[in-house]
C-alpha cells in the first residue's frame, strides 16, 4: 500500500535459472519497477464463418526494470558487481584500519555459458503482506547522477530471462553509512580541475538481450550481449572563459583526456569512490544564450576504450565489506 513501507533486496545467484533468496541484502531505494510479463500468443489460424480473434496461448516470460536509489558505501558494491563483475580480488586492503578497496571493470569474458554477468535475484515488498522474487536479472546500465546542492544517486537497469517466484518478506537490517553529498565530489579532464559543473551524469551500458531457445521452459535460456559496452556521459557547465578555453577546444580538436570524478569519506580513508575514464572524447558541447541569468554549456562525451589501461571506465569502492562474491553479504 505504502512506498515508505516497501522494500528491496538482492543478492547474487549461485547460478543461472535458479532463485537464491538467502542472505538478502537490504537496498534502500527511491523508486523501482519490476514486473513479470506473459506474452498473449494469438493464433493465426482463421475460424470459418466468425470476424472475432482466434485464441490466445501462453507466450514467453519476461522479466526487468529499473532501481534508483541513493548509494550508500557498502551496498553500491553490489550494484557495481552485477554491472561489471569483479575484476581485481575479494578483497585488497589498501588503508589502515578495516577499509578494503574494491575494484570494478566491464570485463572481457562473459560470466559463464549462459550469463553474460553475475545473475541476480531482487525480492521486493511492496506492503501488501508478502513479496515477489525475480530472478535471473542481469544489469544492463548503470548511470551515476550529481547535481549542485544533491546528493549522488544512482539507476540500474536490468535485463531478465522472466524467471519469478512469489517469496516471504525477508528480515533484513538497513545498512549504516550515509550516502555522497555533491560538496565531497571532484572532477579533473585531462589532470585539470573543473569547478564550473552544475551538473554531471555518467556510466556504462551493457547492451544485453534475453534469448529464448525451443525447450520446455517460457523464460529465456540465456540472457547475452547484442552490442559493444557503451560508456556514455552528459553534463551541464556554467560557461567561463575557462571553460570556454579548456572544452571548446577540446571539443573542435575532438582531443582524448582522462576524466577522473572521486567522491570522498565521510569518515577517516574509507567510504570513498572514483569513476575513471582513461580516453574521453566530447560527443557535443553546446553553449547557449537561454536568458539574461548566467550563461551555461551543455555537453555530452563518450568513453573510448584504452588499449594501454585496458578498460574503458573503471570504479573504485573503497569501504569496510571485505568481500562481494557469489551467494554471500
Amino acid at each position: 500500500m505504502y512506498g515508505q513501507l516497501s522494500g528491496l533486496y538482492l543478492n547474487e545467484q549461485q547460478s543461472y535459472a535458479t532463485i537464491f533468496t538467502s542472505s538478502l541484502v537490504n537496498l534502500p531505494i527511491i523508486s523501482e519497477d519490476f514486473d513479470i510479463q506473459i506474452e498473449a500468443l494469438r493464433e493465426e489460424s482463421m475460424r470459418t464463418n466468425r470476424f472475432g480473434e482466434p485464441p490466445f496461448q501462453i507466450g514467453v516470460h519476461k522479466s526487468g526494470g529499473s532501481v534508483s536509489f541513493e548509494p550508500l558505501p557498502v551496498t553500491l558494491g553490489y550494484l557495481l558487481r552485477a554491472a561489471c563483475s569483479q575484476n581485481s580480488g575479494n578483497a585488497n586492503p589498501v588503508l589502515a584500519g578495516s577499509s578494503y578497496s574494491h575494484l570494478f571493470r566491464p570485463r572481457d569474458v562473459d560470466f559463464d555459458d549462459r550469463a553474460a554477468l553475475p545473475p541476480f535475484t531482487f525480492v521486493v515488498e511492496r506492503d501488501v503482506g508478502s513479496a515477489s522474487a525475480y530472478g535471473d536479472l542481469l544489469a544492463d546500465e548503470i548511470k551515476f547522477n550529481v547535481q549542485h546542492s544533491q546528493l549522488l544517486k544512482a539507476t540500474v537497469s536490468f535485463v531478465g530471462g522472466g524467471l519469478y517466484a512469489g517469496a516471504a518478506i525477508p528480515a533484513s537490517a538497513i545498512p549504516s553509512g550515509a550516502p555522497w553529498t555533491w560538496d565531497v565530489a571532484s572532477v579533473s579532464l585531462g589532470a585539470e580541475p573543473i569547478e564550473e559543473l552544475r551538473s554531471l551524469s555518467i556510466g556504462h551500458k551493457n547492451n544485453l538481450q534475453a534469448v529464448y531457445t525451443i525447450t520446455t521452459s517460457k523464460t529465456a535460456q540465456r540472457v547475452k550481449r547484442d552490442g559493444f559496452v557503451e560508456v556514455r556521459g552528459q553534463g551541464t557547465l556554467l560557461l567561463t572563459n575557462s571553460v570556454m578555453a579548456k572544452l571548446n577546444t577540446s571539443f573542435r580538436a575532438q582531443t582524448r583526456s582522462q576524466l577522473l570524478v572521486n567522491f570522498a569519506g565521510t569518515t577517516s580513508g574509507s567510504n570513498r569512490l572514483r569513476l575513471d575514464v582513461p580516453q574521453l572524447f566530447l560527443e557535443t558541447f553546446e553553449p547557449k544564450i537561454s536568458g539574461a541569468d548566467l550563461l551555461e554549456a551543455d555537453f555530452s562525451f563518450i568513453g573510448e576504450y584504452d588499449a594501454t589501461s585496458s578498460y574503458a571506465i573503471e570504479y573504485t569502492l573503497v569501504n569496510t565489506l571485505a568481500s562481494y562474491g557469489r551467494g554471500l553479504t
